[in-house]
């Protein structure tokens, strides 16, 4: 993989497990702190459902980047063993945590099934351990991609047929009860594989770009989130899908609606791996008209008459302008920016300690200490980010490596 576009993903990486975080303290706040203080004054929440789902596209990516073919049972071997030891420690540590914080909330039958992976498909997955659901569905498409390694099936030809089932689905079935945990599972791998798909295409061809249009994508990720028009769009066509309040969030946890930012996450890889070429040219069109389009929608169905000076979208509206200005202005940042900007990506190293033990921390906080004001709470944030720093950084650099050398012997 070239340098630059590692970096470019390794920044994304790093940036989407913060996203996570704080979109927790925000959705969990106060759980976090019963005073409650700081996300009252912000109209703004971190898209962490879209960095969830960039998570899918970019394990595709590098799945399939690292392992294009599997033809022998070595191979396939070496792949299973390396996904394991890289998924499975923390993984188990970070339920460990979770038990020993909830201890006697649970069942030891629902403490196990968080341990062993079945926790979404027996809707069990504990709050503390909250993130941990997506786990389930990345080793469900490790495995999956064997198949397509090993009998070199067309990725474009499978993406394509998949599409074209989620579309079926919506169109002929939308009123019907389907099980939610289904379409929540082919929505993800749609993600995931396109991440591999665009793995051999960046594989291929290297096209460079201007620092502020990379840039630009980084900051569209930070107000396309917001502006999702699902639930306006099926009111504006008069469609009324099935009811799953039966189901919980965890069962339904990916849906028709995330399709909605499937073309910008597609844009975003693109240009983060210098794939991106000229002849993309009207996709990168369309990607910010429907940026647009979308505020542009769900804003009316909100504010119908357009004649309510209140901003539903503050910080995303502010966001989305600078993005597109970047993208057409098109020149390159200054070089302190650009290191600055650079910098971050070690966070790319811990990220996925990050990603599976925040949630579990979040609760110690909570339990543990109390702000008694604003600054009191902004002081707990910070302590508890560098807390979670120190926790991933032993996670990652020091107990990982061991791991490593115990099955690797290296």
């Amino acid at each position: 993989m070239d340098k630059r576009s590692s970096l470019n993903l390794d920044i994304l990486r790093g940036a989407a497990a913060l996203i996570v975080v704080f979109h927790h303290l925000f959705i969990w706040a106060k759980c976090f702190d019963k005073s409650y203080w700081y996300w009252d004054y912000v109209n703004y929440q971190f898209p962490g459902h879209l960095a969830l789902l960039l998570f899918f596209i970019l394990s595709g990516y590098v799945i399939c980047y690292n392992h294009p073919v599997m033809n022998n049972r070595q191979m396939v071997t070496d792949y299973i063993r390396k996904r394991l030891v890289r998924i499975l420690p923390i993984y188990f540590i970070a339920v460990l945590f979770c038990i020993a914080i909830s201890w006697g909330h649970y069942s030891w039958g629902v403490m196990l099934s968080n341990l062993f992976f079945m926790s979404v498909p027996f809707d069990n997955v504990m709050t503390e351990g909250n993130p941990l659901w997506s786990v389930n569905y990345e080793l469900l498409y490790y495995f999956v991609f064997i198949f397509f390694a090993w009998f070199n099936i067309s990725l474009k030809k499978t993406l394509s047929f998949l599409l074209l089932l989620i579309l079926a689905l919506f169109l002929f079935f939308f009123h019907k009860k389907i099980p939610p945990l289904f379409i929540s599972y082919l929505v993800g791998f749609i993600f995931w594989i396109s991440g591999a798909l665009i793995a051999k295409i960046s594989s291929r061809q290297y096209h460079p770009l201007k620092s502020s249009r990379i840039l630009a994508v980084f900051i569209l990720l930070f107000c396309i989130g917001a502006f999702n028009p699902y639930d306006a769009v099926l009111k504006a066509i008069h469609i009324t899908p099935a009811d799953y309040s039966a189901w919980s969030w965890y069962q339904q946890a990916i849906t028709y609606s995330d399709l909605f930012y499937y073309p910008f996450a597609l844009f975003l890889m693109l240009v983060l791996t210098h794939a991106y070429h000229k002849k993309y040219r009207i996709f990168a069109i369309a990607v910010f008209m429907l940026s647009l389009f979308q505020f542009a929608f769900i804003y009316k169905d909100t504010y119908p008459d357009f004649k309510s000076i209140h901003l539903l979208y503050p910080i995303p509206s502010v966001l989305l302008v600078v993005a597109v200005l970047l993208w057409i202005f098109n020149f390159y940042l200054p070089v302190r920016i650009k290191k600055l900007l650079q910098s971050s990506a070690w966070l790319s190293r811990i990220s996925y300690a990050m990603y599976v033990i925040h949630m579990p921390l979040l609760f110690v906080f909570g339990m543990t200490l109390y702000a008694a004001s604003p600054s009191g709470y902004a002081v707990k944030i910070l302590l508890f980010l560098i807390a979670l720093i120190i926790a991933s950084f032993l996670l990652e650099e020091k107990l990982q490596p061991l791991i490593k050398k115990v099955f690797f012997g290296d």
